[in-house]
């Protein structure tokens, strides 16, 4: 197996991993979230056997992963993915979307979504400050 990408993220949700794929499906377009694989817990395993564990996706061509773990980990602002935005409509539409179902707005282009993920929403021309 040639490996494609050396660092993937793997996020650590306390369960709604499907969700969270599919609403990232919504907000960025299903041709931008591709779901890759989904792996179902076994036998004798922590989670419900049969219920989803892992979810593999890509996101802008960045591989991914969600994991349904369980309460013992929370996410919280140490980690967050940065999407850089062409213009202030793009902005405004992902301000409103990624934290619908349950997210939150923050402050300073921050936003949380339904599962706790915290997201930096930056104008590209941040870079030519």
């Amino acid at each position: 197996m040639q490996i494609q990408q050396k660092i993937q993220p793997f996020i650590w949700l306390e369960k709604g991993a499907e969700d969270a794929v599919a609403h990232y499906q919504k907000v960025f377009g299903a041709d931008q979230v591709r779901v890759i694989d989904t792996q179902r817990w076994g036998e004798n395993a922590p989670g419900v056997a049969g219920t989803v564990m892992i979810v593999n996706f890509e996101l802008f061509n960045v591989r991914m992963t969600v994991f349904n773990g369980g309460p013992y980990f929370k996410l919280n602002e140490s980690f967050s993915l940065t999407v850089v935005c062409e213009d202030q409509a793009e902005i405004d539409r992902l301000w409103e979307q990624l934290p619908a179902g349950g997210g939150a707005p923050s402050q300073c282009g921050w936003v949380k979504d339904a599962w706790g993920l915290s997201w930096q929403i930056i104008p590209a021309a941040w870079f030519d400050m």
